[in-house]
């Protein structure tokens, strides 16, 4: 549960109002004390989060946050923080005070489902603090709110029907598969991974280990070589499909022969964003000039060297290609512009994503659309420049269409 990246974890988020006892349900919901608790609003200012395992739906990582209507002297930079983290929420969970229901009105939670529902972002309503009421109050909230739960954070019993509860709608969100259901049981998918300056030492990176499982997952054989010894494996036997690093393009599209191909950067923009969205991004590669402005967009952060594929490599293929003066911006992590600030790019060429979750990568994506940026991938770029983009996203030309 510690060791699976974050990126392929599930996120779950507990919204609500100041003191709906979101602390108090956040530490119930986990069995521990991870959130400070306290009768004063506004306790909870940055996001808290805890990985978790809820079996049998497996890790989690559930993050509570500041409450939506703090008004304290930090209160909007809170309120913004929390719901900048929609982006990255797969299932939300909207906390209600019981008391403050009874006495207002549903009302008070309808800015952050608009907000969820605007990011298609499911969510689960839960009315806290049940214990506070009166039996008559109970009864109308439920007649009034039926498929809303009502419970309280100090109930066991009530913490265990919130726990089956998300078990259950977290069953019917469905998961995208990468490659290898493509093909049948007994195939073979080779690899090709290329160790160079930039390579962990010790380890592969995330992308090569989640098609490895992939393939071990549908039964499929997975043989990891070198861009060196490919021309040997390809000789041994059948082979279905060739996936590469894309910075690989190059050398492997002449060893390959007829055989197909792609890039582990590719399988993951199909797998957590949208193919057919950044094959339309490559489109305006045709109409950049030196006055355009790029935006080189890395999910994870690292020092640069020599043959870094975002900082160094793109950069000067790009320059190569439309000139000197063309503007090229770099951001790492968790940073991405604001729409103002998006719209003085032309083309944003985007990592692979695999630090970040497919809903902040698909976050970007709305982004990107509502603001008529066009945007593409570091795999589809290099596969672009190589001259074999359509042959690099045959094996996905279903989705094309």
């Amino acid at each position: 549960m510690f060791k699976q990246p974050a990126s392929l974890t599930t996120h779950i988020t507990i919204f609500g109002n100041t003191n709906a006892g979101k602390s108090s349900f956040f530490n119930a919901l986990l069995g521990q004390d991870r959130a400070i608790v306290s009768p004063l609003a506004g306790t909870t200012t940055d996001p808290v989060q805890k990985r978790f395992e809820l079996i049998p739906y497996g890790p989690i990582i559930f993050t509570d946050t500041a409450g939506l209507d703090d008004t304290s002297t930090l209160g909007a930079k809170r309120v913004g923080k929390t719901t900048d983290i929609i982006a990255k929420t797969d299932f939300a969970i909207v906390l209600i005070d019981a008391i403050e229901l009874v006495a207002k009105s549903y009302e008070i939670t309808h800015s952050i489902e608009a907000d969820l529902k605007a990011s298609k972002t499911p969510y689960l309503k839960i009315v806290n603090k049940a214990d506070l009421l009166t039996m008559q109050q109970k009864s109308f909230l439920e007649k009034q709110y039926p498929s809303t739960l009502l419970i309280s954070s100090q109930n066991s019993d009530d913490m265990k029907k919130v726990q089956r509860s998300l078990i259950s709608h977290l069953g019917e969100i469905q998961e995208k598969a990468l490659v290898a259901h493509l093909f049948e049981p007994g195939s073979n998918i080779v690899l090709v991974v290329p160790v160079d300056s930039e390579a962990p030492k010790g380890r592969i990176i995330l992308p090569q280990v989640q098609v490895i499982r992939d393939c071990l997952d549908h039964n499929v054989n997975a043989i990891v070589t070198n861009e060196i010894n490919l021309s040997k494996v390809l000789k041994k036997g059948d082979v279905d499909l060739v996936i590469t690093d894309s910075q690989a393009f190059h050398t492997v599209k002449e060893l390959v022969g007829n055989t197909p191909l792609t890039s582990f950067s590719i399988v993951l923009a199909r797998y957590k964003g949208d193919l057919k969205c950044f094959v339309g991004g490559c489109k305006k590669l045709s109409s950049l000039t030196e006055k355009s402005g790029v935006l080189v967009c890395e999910s994870c952060s690292h020092n640069v060297g020599h043959e870094d594929i975002g900082e160094v490599k793109i950069p000067k293929l790009l320059k190569k290609r439309f000139g000197e003066g063309l503007t090229i911006t770099h951001v790492k992590g968790h940073d991405f512009p604001t729409e103002k600030e998006l719209r003085q790019y032309d083309l944003v060429i985007h990592c692979g994503g695999c630090m970040v979750n497919e809903k902040a990568m698909q976050h970007r994506l709305r982004l990107c659309a509502e603001n008529r940026v066009a945007i593409t991938n570091y795999g589809m770029y290099l596969a672009y420049e190589s001259g074999i983009l359509d042959r690099a996203v045959e094996i996905f030309r279903h989705e094309l269409v």
